[in-house]
């Protein structure tokens, strides 16, 4: 049976703790880090990231390692929590709305290399004024506004389903 012999495979590699590092060790440099530089970078100065303590500098990388894995333009959706607070938007409204407030197009999500000054000072000073409680509420309403606006599969899922419960989890790091 290959189906068999896939699942046994599958599960040899599972339990390969070098594998299982390597993997480890690939996502941080690929999807977490890129993100986190990126933030880090533009926003760095804002108290909302200098002024993190080892819990909400925790959630902050746990929000760049999923988003960042999901999600090619991860920092265009912190970009969109700090530019607008969708937090408004409620889950009917994203799923049937197809116009307005809370059915953003893709291209209004900022470009993922954002020039624009006015937008980056708008977000910095959203950055100096909110707390990081307030960030991930912000980021999770954005990314359901990002799924849908560029119609990643199974958007309806993730906005009815997971992304109610990871803000949670986050929440639980403080």
């Amino acid at each position: 049976c290959e189906k068999c012999q896939l699942t046994k495979k599958w599960m040899e590699l599972c339990n390969d703790e070098d594998f299982n590092t390597l993997q480890h060790n690939f996502i941080l440099e690929t999807h977490y880090k890129p993100v986190y530089k990126n933030i880090m970078n533009m926003f760095g100065n804002t108290a909302l990231f200098r002024e993190m303590n080892p819990a909400e500098e925790e959630a902050l990388k746990e929000m760049c390692i999923s988003l960042g894995v999901q999600h090619g333009g991860a920092f265009r959706i912190f970009q969109m929590a700090l530019l607008n607070d969708y937090t408004g938007c409620t889950d009917n409204q994203i799923l049937e709305e197809t116009t307005g407030e809370c059915s953003p197009a893709s291209d209004e999500f900022p470009s993922k290399n954002n020039k624009n000054k006015k937008q980056i000072e708008s977000m910095r000073e959203t950055a100096k004024e909110i707390s990081m409680k307030k960030f991930i509420d912000r980021v999770y309403a954005a990314r359901k506004l990002y799924v849908k606006a560029y119609k990643i599969d199974m958007w309806k899922s993730m906005i009815q389903n997971r992304y109610k419960n990871e803000p949670l989890f986050l929440l639980e790091i403080f």
